[in-house]
């Protein structure tokens, strides 16, 4: 069976890949308060890591209060959040 948490993260992703929703998705992410796992918070990151790089990371800091252990998916989009400030900041 798929988990409200596995729909809900699924939703996620299409808000902000497909339709560019990023206040939609992060609405949905926030109504998911009891069952975001390392997929769920990984998905919200990545969605805002091109997108709103800073956000990305505030939200990586949010994910380590949650007591989460981030896996290499989750660096992969903090540091492509990074990248995105850096060129933010050269441009």
């Amino acid at each position: 069976l798929v988990t409200q948490t596995e729909v809900a993260t699924a939703l996620v992703k299409v808000y902000s890949e497909v339709l560019g929703e990023f206040n939609e998705c992060y609405k949905l992410f926030m109504e998911m308060s009891h069952g975001r796992d390392i997929v769920a918070w990984t998905g919200i990151i990545t969605a805002f890591a091109v997108y709103d790089p800073e956000r990305a990371i505030l939200l990586f800091g949010q994910l380590r209060h949650e007591n989460l252990s981030p896996d290499w998916y989750t660096f992969s989009s903090v540091l492509k959040a990074c990248a995105g400030l850096v060129t933010a900041r050269h441009a």
